[in-house]
């Protein structure tokens, strides 16, 4: 009877390790899923979204180099959360203390600057909402310098001090292998939906958000400050166990 016990544990052990382990590989491709999207879309080039994600949210997972969609910046200190549900957690706390300045999801968005164009935490963390944002952003921010490289370093920050060190990261990294990327765009609730309206003749640079449209947090000028937090070292151990 206590080997078909100790069976039965094991069984289940295995079938809750290896349901976890299916969720994690879920996961480690909603940013890059995402951007296959958000690039059909948007004429900011695809690696260019890739590479970001990669500086912003990246990390190692099963021996690969991902973009985590579950990634919070509290000035300087990072967390990596083995769910949504994790982060949206310790991000409405962080947000409660009212702390500002906090980066969220794949594109690491701040929540000083871009909250009040989400409805929801959770609509903000949505991989596919976070990656639509950032990409309508870069939009405006190359239509504002004409290059890239100049909105790769808006991006980050207007400080030159910066900006210059985080662009440097940028240009150095190695293109992404977008074919290999090129996955079917997984089924998730987390993926969002929305509209973006086109901008009007008087005001073509004006970023309008159609959908979420609610205010979570903080107005604020967002085109004309910081877009991102201008130091960003991972160096804080994650709140969850390593996922490699």
């Amino acid at each position: 009877m206590q080997r078909i016990f100790a069976t039965i544990y094991l069984i289940g052990a295995l079938m809750v390790f290896g349901g976890a382990a299916a969720a994690q590989n879920l996961d480690m491709q909603l940013c890059d899923q995402s951007i296959a999207k958000v690039a059909k879309s948007t004429f900011v080039p695809r690696s260019v979204l890739v590479k970001i994600a990669r500086l912003e949210s990246g990390r190692r997972v099963q021996g690969q180099s991902v973009s985590w969609p579950w990634t919070l910046n509290n000035g300087g200190a990072g967390y990596f959360f083995a769910s949504k549900s994790g982060a949206s957690e310790k991000l409405q706390k962080l947000m409660a203390a009212g702390k500002k300045n906090v980066d969220v999801g794949c594109m690491q968005l701040n929540i000083r600057w871009h909250a009040r164009y989400f409805n929801s935490i959770s609509a903000m963390l949505s991989p596919f909402e976070n990656v639509s944002y950032a990409a309508k952003y870069l939009e405006q921010l190359y239509r504002e310098t004409g290059s890239w490289e100049k909105t790769v370093k808006y991006y980050h920050s207007r400080n030159p001090k910066f900006n210059t060190v985080y662009y440097a990261k940028f240009r150095d990294m190695a293109e992404p292998d977008l074919h290999q990327l090129s996955q079917p765009l997984l089924a998730s609730a987390d993926q969002g939906a929305f509209s973006i309206l086109q901008a009007t003749a008087r005001d073509e640079n004006s970023l309008i958000w159609v959908v979420p449209q609610g205010s979570l947090l903080f107005a604020g000028k967002a085109m004309s400050a910081p877009a991102f937090t201008d130091i960003r070292e991972f160096r804080v151990a994650p709140l969850v166990p390593s996922l490699q």
